[in-house]
């Protein structure tokens, strides 16, 4: 492999590997939001949007999967009979992925929306949820990379 080469592997592109681990990464943190006893006392649906907006990054990382590298099938990680995952994901590609600029102002803004999560995921903490969000440290370490990653990525 040429240094070339290397380059455009580390700048640009996720194994399928990678891609995985950030798919299983968004889902937990999912379940994380979603069981918050903080969040789901602010009587808000705080904990559903958070879970939702976990959901959304994870539908990115199918993409790539699926259908910028294709290592799979959207179906490897999205189940069809889930109306709401799949639905979300279909809403997704056909709003955001299939348009090469929409996509590249998605892939833009990643860094400054994954602050917004890292600002809950600390509010959990002050409220006592200390435990639950360290078990969650290295997902949110692995994907704030991947954001930094996606945000330079070259549509």
């Amino acid at each position: 492999m040429d240094s070339n080469e290397y380059n455009h592997k580390d700048m640009n592109e996720f194994d399928k590997f990678e891609l995985n681990s950030l798919i299983k990464a968004c889902d937990r943190m999912g379940s994380m939001f979603a069981n918050s006893r903080a969040l789901i006392a602010t009587g808000n649906g705080r904990s559903e949007k958070m879970r939702q907006t976990m959901l959304s990054y994870k539908n990115i990382f199918v993409h790539f999967y699926a259908n910028v590298y294709g290592y799979g099938e959207v179906e490897d990680y999205i189940d069809k009979d889930n109306s709401e995952e799949y639905g979300r994901y279909i809403l997704s590609y056909a709003m955001v992925f299939s348009n090469p600029t929409n996509f590249a102002s998605c892939l833009s803004q990643l860094k400054s929306n994954w602050s917004s999560v890292i600002t809950v995921t600390q509010a959990m903490n002050n409220a006592g949820e200390d435990d639950i969000v360290a078990e969650r440290m290295n997902d949110m370490m692995m994907l704030t990379d991947a954001f930094v990653k996606l945000s330079s990525y070259k549509v």
